[in-house]
C-alpha cells in the first residue's frame, strides 16, 4: 500500500517536472524568438540610418 502511494507520487512528481520543463523550454524558444526578430529589427534599422546618412553626405 505504501510502496504504491510512494509511486503514484514519484510518477506525479517525474509528470510535473516534465511539463515544467517543457513549459521552460517554449518559453525560452518563444523569448530568443522574440530577442531575434528585435535585433534584426535593430539591425534593419541602423542599415536605414546608414544608408539616410549616406544620402544626406550625397
Amino acid at each position: 500500500m505504501y510502496i504504491e502511494r510512494e509511486r503514484k507520487g514519484r510518477q506525479q512528481r517525474n509528470v510535473l517536472l516534465f511539463f515544467s520543463l517543457c513549459c521552460l523550454v517554449s518559453f525560452s524558444f518563444h523569448s530568443n524568438l522574440k530577442l531575434r526578430s528585435l535585433l534584426y529589427r535593430l539591425n534593419d534599422n541602423q542599415l536605414d540610418l546608414k544608408h539616410m546618412d549616406l544620402k544626406i553626405y550625397n
